[in-house]
């Protein structure tokens, strides 16, 4: 997946890039799970399998795969927030709650994994700390 954007945008429209950046990540996330449910399909049709796609464990409500961040990326994420100036765990679970619109403790595996690569560009000074509640906190 490649995408292009004006430098600009990111410069005098933070908010705008944000906003562009979670829509084609929620449309490629979409297009993950549409071929995981296919391929979930694909295997029911040619093996019986102990995994029941209308069990709401395995589903959202949207009828989509689901998985929860695991601990061991909920733990990373805190260890990396911990990491990044003026972020810490709380300013964290404001990033994840503005991002992805639910608490971090919510977050799926590719939610969980975008968010780490985010922290990771935050940490290596490559990105800014989105604004949180009106405040903007930068990285380093």
């Amino acid at each position: 997946m490649e995408l292009e954007l004006e430098a600009s945008l990111l410069e005098h429209d933070p908010a705008a890039f944000h906003g562009r950046v979670r829509q084609v990540y929620q449309a490629c996330q979409q297009a993950v799970t549409e071929e995981l449910n296919r391929h979930l399909a694909h295997q029911d049709g040619l093996a019986s399998s102990t995994t029941d796609v209308n069990d709401p464990g395995h589903l959202n409500g949207n009828g989509n795969l689901r998985h929860q961040a695991s601990e061991k990326q909920l733990t990373y994420l805190r260890q990396l927030a911990d990491q990044v100036p003026d972020l810490g765990v709380g300013r964290l679970t404001a990033l994840a709650q503005r991002i992805f619109e639910k608490p971090l403790t919510e977050l799926n595996s590719l939610d969980a994994s975008s968010l780490i690569d985010m922290l990771k560009e935050i940490k290596a000074g490559r990105l800014e700390i989105p604004t949180l509640n009106g405040v903007a906190a930068h990285g380093h």
